[in-house]
């Protein structure tokens, strides 16, 4: 039997999507020779392919058996050890592979795939890079392999890397749409890579991931408007800490331009270069995203003026209650955040879930960390600050921002065909997370309405107005005093 002729027989059932055909072909080949390393790589290869981890992985074990240098068998377990997330594993085995043939571009970009999947830093990750550049060294004609030591420069944020890579594969292959797509996502500007991902989408209307790619641009840059109002009215609570209402003045303009002006800016640019309709059938036609938008629009008009009471308020009251103008526009902001999610998660659109919430792993710790260090340093500095209470109020926003983001994420996980038990157990935790967040509002509420705000007197403050004083008549009684008898008659 020619094993070659086997397995360019299956390679080509398999390119044409004929896998059971293909698996079968190599079935027949077994039969003849159950023990030949080849086939047995091969079944295994198509089986991790067509979602059959338990085949491929009793293959590539029995490859290995025969033959415990069979490179094939050992890629195959690599990519069978990081789908049960065993990197340690999967990074040896790599290493391994290259080990056998250091001249084979594929082994240096299954290095660096299994690589990025641990630690982001240190000896870890310039390993990746130099799996990176022998990948981009021995293989500068192959478009695949360039593309996929592009997504591996991208996710340990190498983004001039992956430029460089892309950029090498559009030349070899300008008409590559994965290549095509990646590198409309690693452009700087979100204009920029709607107008590259539109191009994309001409030509082939169905990629998927160019339609999921153009989505989450789309999307971001909505619920941007909604986040933003979370960044301004921190900003504002913690500038007005320390600055007095003369400064504030002048910097509360800058803080609005880019809330306001820049994304109105953004948004008008982005719908020019969109395809004709596409904003309209996926906003105006969704109750959920209309509802978003106008939401988000009304918590920036309430974040703008908040600052303008806050500095014409002429007693202490009228400063908490601009604050509080302020944390009722955070609070809108987040409703319309969790509106415009849910719009983008509808079914029928063109987000993939999974792909999104992969994406968005870390997003909760961005804005932890965003928000909480600027806030955590305000506190370390407030001996000095000059309106105390607005630092409670800056606290107020960080449990805000972060049960939307959880109560957001719940959701995304129950729209995904997980477990019901696994469903069931998100919900409880994400029932505790919003109800602690809700204490720590509380507790922060507490303290503010016990604060005295410092305010600039004006002609109706209190302090123009002195509170009238009464004098009370007071009767001092004697008691050695009698009252004299009345005179008598004929007296």
């Amino acid at each position: 039997m020619d094993t070659g002729a086997v397995l360019a027989r299956a390679q080509l059932l398999a390119d044409l999507g004929r896998h059971d055909e293909a698996a079968q072909a190599l079935r027949d080949g077994l039969a003849e020779e159950p023990d030949d390393p080849d086939l047995l790589a091969g079944l295994a290869n198509l089986s991790l392919q067509t979602g059959d981890p338990v085949t491929a992985y009793r293959c590539a074990t029995a490859a290995l058996d025969n033959d415990p240098d069979d490179r094939a068998a050992l890629r195959v377990l690599a990519r069978l050890n990081l789908l049960i997330d065993d990197v340690d594993d999967a990074v040896e085995i790599a290493r391994r592979v290259v080990e056998l043939d250091p001249a084979d571009p594929s082994a240096h970009a299954l290095l660096a795939t299994c690589l990025s999947q641990g630690s982001a830093f240190g000896a870890n990750k310039r390993e990746t890079l130099a799996a990176l550049e022998r990948v981009a060294d021995l293989a500068p004609d192959d478009p695949d392999l360039l593309l996929q030591a592009a997504l591996v420069a991208e996710r340990v944020t190498e983004r001039d890397l992956a430029k460089r890579l892309v950029t090498a594969g559009l030349a070899v292959d300008p008409a590559h749409v994965e290549l095509a797509t990646t590198n409309a996502r690693l452009q700087d500007f979100t204009v920029g890579k709607a107008e590259a991902l539109t191009r994309v989408l001409a030509d082939d209307p169905t990629h998927r991931q160019a339609r999921h790619a153009l989505s989450e641009v789309v999307w971001g840059t909505l619920s941007r408007l909604a986040s933003g109002v979370w960044i301004y009215a921190v900003a504002v609570m913690l500038l007005s800490a320390w600055l007095s209402p003369g400064v504030m003045r002048h910097l509360t303009p800058i803080l609005t331009a880019p809330l306001l002006i820049h994304w109105t800016r953004l948004f008008i640019r982005l719908r020019r270069v969109l395809p004709r309709g596409y904003l309209s059938k996926r906003l105006w036609r969704n109750p959920f995203a209309a509802a978003g938008v106008l939401l988000a629009g009304f918590a920036v008009l309430l974040a703008t003026f908040a600052p303008v009471f806050m500095r014409l308020a002429w007693d202490s009251d009228g400063v908490r209650g601009a604050y509080w103008m302020l944390v009722v526009a955070v609070l809108v902001a987040g409703l319309a955040h969790f509106l415009l999610t849910l719009g983008r998660i509808r079914r029928g659109g063109d987000t993939d879930l999974a792909t999104h919430l992969a994406d968005q792993e870390g997003y909760w710790a961005v804005w932890l960390l965003g928000l909480g260090v600027p806030i955590g340093i305000g506190w370390a500095l407030s001996m000095f600050a000059r309106q105390p209470g607005a630092l409670w109020f800056a606290l107020m926003v960080l449990p805000i921002v972060m049960a939307v983001l959880c109560v957001e994420v719940a959701v995304k996980i129950w729209r995904l065909p997980n477990s019901r038990r696994y469903q069931l157990v998100t919900s409880g935790f994400t029932v505790l997370f919003v109800a602690g967040c809700g204490w720590l509002f509380t507790v922060c509420a507490g303290h503010v309405a016990g604060t005295h705000f410092v305010y600039t007197v004006r002609p109706l403050s209190p302090e123009n107005f002195p509170r009238p004083t009464f004098t009370v008549p007071t009767f001092h009684f004697d008691p050695s005093l009698r009252p004299s008898s009345p005179p008598t008659p004929g007296g």
